[in-house]
């Protein structure tokens, strides 16, 4: 096969090419498909969609003879631990590169930056088994990964940027350690993995840690990191974790079990495949089923944790039977419609907007609730999704400037003054329409972003809004002030606080503000 037909069939795995080199394609992989986080995961995709290997890849598990003690006092603090081992690597830097780009980016999604689930990888050949998973006082010493010397916990959190970064998450609650049975330190998770173990292309055999506040999301993890190492290790083998009178074997990599209907499927793509057609298309997706009386009974690969519903079988049938075999119908019946009145007025506010020198920015309603709430000096959690497969998508907005200093963070390195703002919906015990507008500037102050303001409302509905001093916590105090339009309060302005700007890496002020735009369309009589 060519290159130039591989790189047609990589977008029906479900993967976004970047960039194409000469000796190389970047690719950007669903959140969803964390197995597709190295290249071993996306050569086994595409083996089953190219009819190399279909049908469900089979894991062998052998017995390491490795056992993990925990210590019971873990359990307040980071309570479960489950490993896997992988013998006779051959690793070069491209492959140490890629296994810890799939450590991060699981971190990242799965892992909540790190909160719920932590990667540490090792030597195996540098660890004196067996091993005890435990807690230590906050004097402890170790030398930690890339330190030149040894340090005490205090130390790690104080001094290293790990530390600073991911200390909050076990600061006042004791302090997790992975020790071997000389007391050689494998890991202080979730901060940063002992330098005795360090993984380099020496290294042959791997152990893998994984700890955790969710054991199911624990065992999914284990089941992604395991099924990647089968494609590179001579052999896969588990660890026997010991919880007191409780022993746990993993990974475990028996298939989750499913049967789901045929017909609603094929009705919901618009397909009419028979039984055997359907399992065929399953079976390159990795997937192994049988068809009986018009249902099929599916055997999914562990590793496979985002298929959870009957629709996701029938977007799997869908890649298996090749999205581009479906040929888009046309509506049977033509109509027209016209713009609905208040989103003609939204529309002015933008051209207004744009009028005073900005730039209109689109982001996601869905953001991570450290920038939301955290990062903003904020109480609250607000509208969460309930299992999110991403750390960054996981709250409802219910206001919009924490996702445009989110916007700043990103263009950190574009030229100043940068001036943009957005019109979007947020989620606060209803849904509504808000603007608001941000001006990154060394000599923007309230003054700049009210004359903005008074600019924006005065163009739009030809009065002056009035102001009216507010503290917020994210603002600076006595720079900050409600915004009225017509007696009715409808927003907020000022100089955001240096701490908040901190947070979100921002080098230079910002000024903003926020209007909810639901009254200022009553006002003109154009509720819907």
């Amino acid at each position: 096969m060519g290159k130039e037909e591989l790189l047609e069939k990589l977008p029906y795995l479900g993967l976004d090419l970047e960039d194409v080199g000469e000796d190389y394609v970047k690719v950007e992989y669903n959140p969803n498909r964390p197995d597709y986080s190295t290249r071993w995961g996306i050569e086994r995709g595409l083996k089953g969609l190219l009819g190399i290997e279909v049908g469900m890849p089979k894991f062998e598990v052998k017995r390491s003879g490795i056992k993990v003690l925990v210590d019971e006092r873990v359990s307040s603090v980071r309570p479960y631990i489950l490993c896997v081992v992988a013998k006779g690597l051959k690793l070069d830097d491209e492959a140490i590169k890629q296994l810890i780009g799939m450590q991060e980016d699981l971190h990242e999604g799965l892992g909540r930056g790190r909160r719920k689930v932590s990667i540490g990888l090792h030597d195996l050949d540098a660890i004196k088994p067996p091993l005890t998973y435990t807690l230590k006082g906050p004097s402890f010493r170790f030398r930690p990964l890339d330190a030149e010397r040894d340090m005490s916990v205090e130390e790690v959190l104080r001094e290293t940027e790990v530390g600073r970064r991911y200390g909050y998450i076990v600061e006042g609650k004791g302090y997790p350690m992975l020790l071997d049975s000389k007391g050689g330190v494998l890991a202080f998770p979730p901060i940063v993995n002992g330098d005795m173990t360090r993984v380099s292309e020496d290294t042959r055999n791997l152990f893998v840690d994984v700890t955790g506040t969710d054991m199911r999301l624990v065992e999914d993890v284990v089941s992604i990191i395991a099924a990647t190492l089968s494609e590179i290790a001579e052999e896969l083998c588990g660890v026997e974790v010991v919880y007191g009178d409780r022993r746990v074997f993993m990974p475990d990599m028996k298939p989750i079990r499913m049967e789901v209907e045929l017909e609603p499927l094929t009705d919901l793509l618009g397909l009419k495949l028979s039984p055997e057609e359907a399992v065929e298309c399953l079976r390159r997706c990795r997937i192994d089923a049988t068809a009986s009386k018009g249902s099929l009974k599916l055997e999914i690969p562990r590793y496979r944790i985002d298929v959870m519903h009957p629709v996701d079988i029938a977007e799997e049938i869908m890649l298996g039977y090749g999205v581009y075999r479906l040929t888009p119908k046309l509506p049977r019946f033509k109509g027209s419609g016209s713009k609905d009145a208040k989103l003609k007025l939204l529309d002015e506010f933008r051209e207004a907007m744009i009028g005073l020198g900005m730039i209109e920015v689109v982001n996601f309603s869905l953001l991570s609730g450290r920038a939301l709430y955290d990062y903003m000096n904020r109480g609250g959690k607000g509208l969460r999704v309930e299992n999110p497969k991403s750390s960054e998508y996981e709250a409802l907005r219910d206001m919009l400037l924490p996702s445009l200093l989110l916007t700043l963070a990103r263009n950190l390195d574009e030229e100043y003054p940068q001036k943009i703002f957005e019109v979007g919906r947020v989620f606060d015990g209803g849904e509504s329409y808000h603007l608001s507008a941000c001006i990154a500037s060394s000599d923007t102050d309230y003054t700049d972003i009210k004359s903005h303001l008074t600019s924006l409302i005065r163009n739009t509905m030809g009065i002056d809004p009035e102001t009216e001093g507010l503290e917020l916590p994210f603002m600076i105090p006595g720079r900050s002030a409600s915004v009225k339009v017509g007696g009715e309060e409808v927003g907020f302005l000022g100089e955001v606080g240096p701490d908040v700007l901190e947070r979100f890496g921002l080098r230079v002020p910002v000024s903003a503000f926020e209007l909810d735009l639901e009254p200022l369309v009553k006002l003109l009589g154009l509720e819907s």
